[in-house]
């Protein structure tokens, strides 16, 4: 099962982030069923999925891998990162992406961030959406004495 992370931000629509990670020597069937099967369970009208991590499949070349991972299209999901997310030596891959249905979004875009953290690259999207709703969220204060 790939490792994966989900959150959720209300906006006028729903956008769920799943961050996945899976292992260059993991099992690339695996990692695609189970992927399949977390996005089938989340995928429904109204929510925008945005599916980012490290896929450890390279992007800037073709392969028997980023073939299969084709089947994000059936969700109607693209890569949107076009440059090396990892240079090392005298190579650079592209193995850190975002996936996400531009039909339903409006304006966005996508940059890299050099970070110093790791051998990646991170990865920048900025989405426009519109106006915001105010969060209704109430203040509680928690007065904790000792007795």
């Amino acid at each position: 099962m790939p490792q994966c992370v989900k959150g959720k931000v209300e906006v006028h629509f729903k956008i769920c982030i799943i961050t996945v990670y899976r292992s260059p020597n993991g099992n690339f069937q695996y990692f695609i069923k189970g992927l399949d099967n977390i996005i089938n369970k989340i995928h429904k009208p109204g929510v925008q999925l945005i599916i980012c991590g490290d896929i450890n499949i390279n992007y800037l070349s073709e392969s028997k891998e980023k073939h299969e991972l084709n089947i994000l299209s059936t969700y109607n999901l693209i890569s949107v990162i076009n440059f090396p997310t990892r240079i090392k030596n005298n190579s650079s891959s592209l193995i850190d992406n975002i996936f996400l249905d531009t039909t339903k979004l409006g304006k966005f875009s996508t940059s890299p961030v050099v970070n110093g953290l790791s051998d990646h690259d991170a990865q920048m999207l900025e989405l426009q959406v519109g106006n915001l709703k105010k969060s209704k969220h109430k203040k509680q204060t928690f007065n904790y004495k000792k007795n």
